[in-house]
């Protein structure tokens, strides 16, 4: 597919989001870690049933949305039922640049050179730019030190939902990052690209002045390498220290 007709797909595709309901149907699906059917979308984006499924198939259609089958009752097989059509986030990404741009690939030769450093230098400078960067970020966001930890807490979450890192807190206070603003390059060498994304997160951390979570690398497929565990009361006191876990470097 030639670049033009390229651009005009990706930008048919997003004019989609124009339309208010779709874009609230888009992020709730979107928002979800599993398929979602046509009658909790209705129900979350408070319309009937037959809009959403109109809306959801034209996401679907653009590719904004991908469409999986499943029964959703308990019975299987046999007198089951019709399977239930769902609806997820597909992996695909869009970026329209208006004129063209390529960040992607300067970002593919750096991570080559650092590759190619047999000293690890280079390696070293990108975690010292990283995290120092990660400082300036927080520390824009934040006029000193919240007075309590739910105040903090929610300093980090915005401060990476404004990173585009879709963060989830758990039941436990760990907060999983659903999404990895470094994809694409993580794909080409994980141990450089998921290194740097620790250490920006340990600046961001660091510029926040919260010592709340100590952020690891614990890498799965389907979301972002790093994790943000609460701290142990017991080192709440201490300065902030990031727990680098022995899968760092590895795929």
């Amino acid at each position: 597919m030639s670049s033009n007709r390229r651009l005009q797909n990706d930008l048919a595709a997003l004019s989609n989001l124009d339309d208010p309901v779709r874009r609230r149907l888009y992020q709730y699906v979107a928002s979800e870690d599993r398929p979602v059917g046509r009658d909790e979308a209705a129900a979350a984006a408070h319309i009937g049933r037959t809009l959403a499924a109109y809306h959801l198939d034209k996401l679907a259609e653009h590719e904004l949305l991908s469409v999986s089958y499943e029964r959703l009752g308990k019975r299987r097989g046999q007198g089951g039922g019709r399977p239930a059509k769902l609806y997820s986030r597909p992996a695909r990404e869009i970026t329209v640049s208006v004129p063209p741009r390529d960040y992607l690939l300067a970002g593919r030769l750096l991570v080559a050179a650092a590759e190619r450093d047999a000293n690890g230098s280079t390696r070293k400078a990108l975690a010292d730019a990283a995290r120092a960067l990660g400082a300036e970020a927080g520390t824009a966001r934040t006029k000193g030190r919240a007075a309590s930890v739910p105040a903090r807490r929610r300093a980090v979450v915005a401060a990476l939902r404004e990173r585009g890192y879709e963060p989830h807190e758990d039941d436990q206070g760990v907060i999983w990052l659903r999404n990895c603003p470094f994809h694409e390059l993580a794909q080409q060498n994980r141990g450089i690209v998921c290194s740097m994304n620790l250490s920006l997160l340990e600046g961001l951390l660091a510029g926040l002045e919260t010592n709340d979570f100590s952020p690891s690398l614990e890498i799965e497929p389907g979301r972002c390498c790093v994790v943000l565990r609460p701290q142990r009361k017991a080192s709440q006191s201490q300065p902030a220290r990031s727990a680098r876990n022995r899968s760092e470097g590895t795929s």
